[in-house]
């Protein structure tokens, strides 16, 4: 969903945001986005809540400030954050492939 709307994304590389992402999964546990939040809510209502982002915060801040690693930061992935796609690789991939020809 962020790539879809980059071009109209505020781009500033001193400063960052959260998404929040609200979903519904069917009786097929196929997900559906109901919306994105760009400044979604970090207050917790139930301890669940409250341990889930926190967990969300100490991740967000391991992304920007890695701690371990070397400070080389992470490449594959951080808390529950996954690398789901990497532009920079894809581009270097697709010019390595197009010396290649």
């Amino acid at each position: 969903s962020a790539k879809a709307v980059q071009h109209v994304m505020i781009n500033d590389r001193h400063s960052f945001e959260v998404y929040g992402y609200d979903l519904l999964i069917d009786s097929k546990l196929k997900p559906w986005i109901v919306e994105v939040n760009s400044s979604p809510s970090l207050s917790a209502t139930t301890s669940s809540d409250k341990q889930m982002k926190t967990k969300l915060i100490h991740d967000v801040l391991e992304i920007l400030v890695p701690s371990s690693n070397g400070g080389q930061g992470h490449t594959r992935g951080v808390g529950d954050f996954i690398l789901l796609y990497d532009e920079v690789i894809i581009q270097e991939s697709s010019k390595k492939s197009r010396r290649k020809r």
